[in-house]
C-alpha cells in the first residue's frame, strides 16, 4: 500500500488503483474514465490504462480471502467485476470476477475499472 490510493505489486512491478472506479460502467465509458485519471494525474501519474486480462488475473488469489473475495484484502472489495482491455472480435470484453475467481466475456452491462500503470 503506497498510501496514495495505489498498491504496488512487486511480483509484476505494476501499480494498481487500490479502489478502482467508484461506480460500474459500460465498456464504452471506460476510455473517458481512464482519460480523467490521467488528466487529473491520479497519485501523481498520467500513464494509467486498462489492464490486460493476464495483468488483472494476476491479482486473483488461489483461495478465498477473509474479505470473501479472491483478491487480497489490501484492495477495496467493492470492485468485484472488473473490465480488461482484451476484447473479442465478435464483441464483448474479458472481465475478471473476484467473487468466484473466474474470467468471463461480457458483451453488455456494466463492470468496474481498476486501472494499472507500469
Amino acid at each position: 500500500d503506497n498510501g496514495d490510493g495505489t498498491i504496488t505489486d512487486h511480483a509484476t512491478d505494476l501499480m494498481w488503483q487500490k479502489s478502482g472506479s467508484p461506480d460500474d460502467m459500460p465498456y464504452k465509458d471506460v476510455p473517458a474514465y481512464i482519460e480523467k485519471l490521467n488528466k487529473e494525474k491520479f497519485a501523481g501519474y498520467s500513464d494509467w490504462r486498462l489492464p490486460t486480462v493476464d495483468e488483472l488475473k494476476s491479482l486473483l488469489t488461489p483461495e478465498l480471502q477473509k474479505n470473501g473475495l479472491f483478491i487480497s484484502p489490501i484492495f477495496d472489495g467493492n470492485q468485484r467485476w472488473c473490465w480488461t482491455s482484451d476484447q473479442r472480435v465478435s464483441g464483448g470484453a474479458w472481465s475478471v470476477y473476484f467473487g468466484y475467481g473466474n474470467i468471463d466475456i461480457w458483451s453488455n452491462g456494466s463492470r468496474y475499472v481498476r486501472a494499472v500503470r507500469p
